[in-house]
């Protein structure tokens, strides 16, 4: 089968597009760099809770705890709740989501700059 100008088309299933639901949560979950900086943290200090976070961050405690729902609840993070806190820390399962974050922080220098 060719097209109007004589290209030769692929005949390639139908895609459906709301299998990639899930994935398109996950990835708008990381698509903000609060929650980037939230993981990249966490993974530096092994388990946190929104207050310690607040001041590093420069947000309102219900700013932070609202981004750390957004993350547990796409499964990257995993909460622990100790008295009338609740501690998060990243879900292993998910850790390589770390590593490529590290990766593309490192190739964009990050660190360096954040700590500026």
């Amino acid at each position: 089968m060719t097209d109007k100008v004589g290209c030769p088309v692929k005949e390639l299933p139908p895609i459906r597009a709301d299998v990639y639901e899930n994935l398109q949560e996950s990835v708008n979950a990381l698509a903000n760099k609060y929650r980037i900086a939230i993981l990249l943290e966490l993974d530096k200090y092994g388990e946190l809770c929104a207050c310690d976070l607040e001041p590093v961050l420069n947000l309102s405690q219900s700013s932070v705890t609202l981004h750390l729902q957004k993350l547990y609840h796409t499964g990257f993070l995993k909460k622990t709740e100790r008295g009338k806190y609740t501690y998060y820390s990243i879900n292993k399962n998910y850790s390589y989501v770390l590593k490529f974050l590290k990766e593309l922080g490192d190739f964009y220098k990050l660190e360096e700059t954040a700590q500026r």
